[in-house]
């Protein structure tokens, strides 16, 4: 038994133990000061105790509902971020161009692209004071240029010609 003292304030012993709560709001390092004085039996003693205080994580997953469409199809993006318990704003990334979402869990951006090519897109949540940020799994899309049947008619035209034309001069030409 006895007293200690933490950050300055007298604790007593029980038993030789002492038990501290320490709370923090968010993520951070505390440093908790512990002195004993002594006694005519024991010597003084103190001690600096570095508390750590993490951040609570999180986790973004997003999907698809299409991976391969054509130019001007919607697409919607669908995504969920795990360990929120308020409403954050999120970032979903096409292409490199940002798109701010505010929610604690699901979420969904649908896109139509006006271009071909593929489509890189993720999610990003900076962090905040109390939870850690995380970037989603990032997924591509494939946007090819719209079908059109005409193109190929013409195609089909072009070389029936080009094959008529060749097919004319050998047949000519001894």
């Amino acid at each position: 038994n006895g007293t200690i003292y933490i950050n300055g304030i007298p604790v007593e012993l029980i038993n030789g133990t002492f038990t501290v709560f320490e709370y923090s709001p968010a993520g951070c390092v505390k440093n908790i000061s512990i002195a004993y004085l002594g006694d005519e039996i024991h010597s003084s003693s103190n001690k600096t105790v570095e508390i750590v205080f993490k951040k609570y994580p999180t986790v973004i997953t997003i999907d698809a509902d299409k991976y391969n469409t054509t130019i001007g199809d919607t697409i919607q993006i669908h995504g969920n971020i795990y360990g929120l318990n308020e409403t954050s704003e999120i970032y979903v990334f096409v292409n490199n161009a940002s798109y701010p979402i505010y929610t604690k869990d699901e979420f969904s951006i649908n896109i139509s692209p006006n271009s071909s090519g593929i489509y890189t897109i993720y999610a990003l949540y900076n962090g905040s004071d109390i939870y850690s940020s995380s970037k989603s799994n990032t997924i591509t899309i494939n946007i090819e240029d719209e079908f059109n049947p005409y193109n190929y008619a013409l195609i089909i035209i072009l070389l029936a010609s080009l094959i008529a034309v060749y097919l004319y001069k050998t047949k000519y030409k001894k």
